[in-house]
């Protein structure tokens, strides 16, 4: 069976040789070379420990030997959509750089396919560079999960994918600007992680079926209402503020936990009607 990674990021710095010196300052540089990694400056941002294999030819096959991958479908480093910058700027600068992953494509047949990517910031150009690059042989194209802060769903990119779908396209989403996608991800998981504690370390062993079954039901509904109000928010709101409402609840949750909920610590969940009967009685 023939195994092929779907998820093979490149940067190949050749590819900016000839930028015009007025774009320069915008070019992703390599600064410093180690044993198996490689530092990277972007502007006034340096990544560090990136993998040799990123830039290296050499080193991404010798480790595709090593991991017994048959293909890899290669796509832009995701810090180099070049969504910041204007337009024409990053046209250029994404087809030289989708020129070059084509040419690797074509010099290594049979171990590489290829993915462009497109300026999203200008609608028009991201579908004209889309079919260029279809054109002459990439397979599909790499996309940014927002583009500065507009989410993909928003009504002025449909054109775009309506043309990937003509096309026939392959088309990947890769998350973009992740630190408001992060925070939210994380208290929703950490929201959803104390209400299994709750009802799992709090509520007696009599009703322990029906506390757990409530709170779950109350969790999917949860789900199904956050699924249905998400782009109807964000649309009118923006997403950023659909993150901070979710932070401010679970903030709330935790004051919620820490004053009124009793303490459970080095107690044994079997002994939490004792526990509730004696506040119970205490209180009565």
């Amino acid at each position: 069976m023939e195994i092929i990674d779907t998820h093979a990021h490149i940067f190949i710095p050749e590819a900016f040789e000839d930028v015009p010196s007025k774009y320069s300052n915008d070019v992703p540089k390599i600064t410093n070379l180690e044993k198996n990694h490689v530092k990277m400056k972007i502007g006034d941002k340096i990544i560090n420990n990136l993998p040799l294999a990123l830039f290296s030819v050499n080193d991404r096959l010798q480790q595709m030997n090593q991991e017994n991958i048959d293909m890899q479908l290669l796509s832009m480093y995701p810090a180099l959509f070049f969504y910041n910058l204007d337009a024409e700027e990053a046209n250029l600068l994404i087809q030289k750089h989708n020129d070059a992953i084509l040419n690797l494509t074509k010099d290594y047949k049979g171990y590489f396919m290829g993915l462009g990517t497109v300026p999203l910031q200008d609608v028009d150009k991201a579908i004209k560079e889309l079919e260029r690059i279809i054109k002459l042989g990439l397979v599909g194209v790499e996309v940014g999960s927002n583009v500065n802060g507009a989410l993909l769903g928003e009504s002025k990119f449909f054109p775009f994918f309506e043309t990937a779908e003509k096309l026939n396209a392959l088309l990947f989403v890769h998350l973009s600007n992740p630190i408001g996608s992060t925070l939210f991800l994380f208290m929703f998981k950490f929201s959803g992680v104390m209400g299994v504690v709750i009802s799992g370390e709090t509520v007696p062993t009599e009703f322990r079926g029906r506390g757990q079954g409530t709170m779950w039901a109350v969790d999917w509904f949860s789900n199904y209402a956050i699924i249905m109000i998400f782009p109807l928010w964000t649309a009118a709101y923006g997403p950023f503020t659909f993150f901070i409402l979710e932070v401010i609840l679970c903030i709330l949750a935790v004051i919620y936990i820490y004053k009124w909920l009793p303490e459970t610590a080095g107690i044994r969940v079997e002994h939490m009607e004792e526990l509730f009967s004696k506040k119970k009685g205490a209180s009565s």
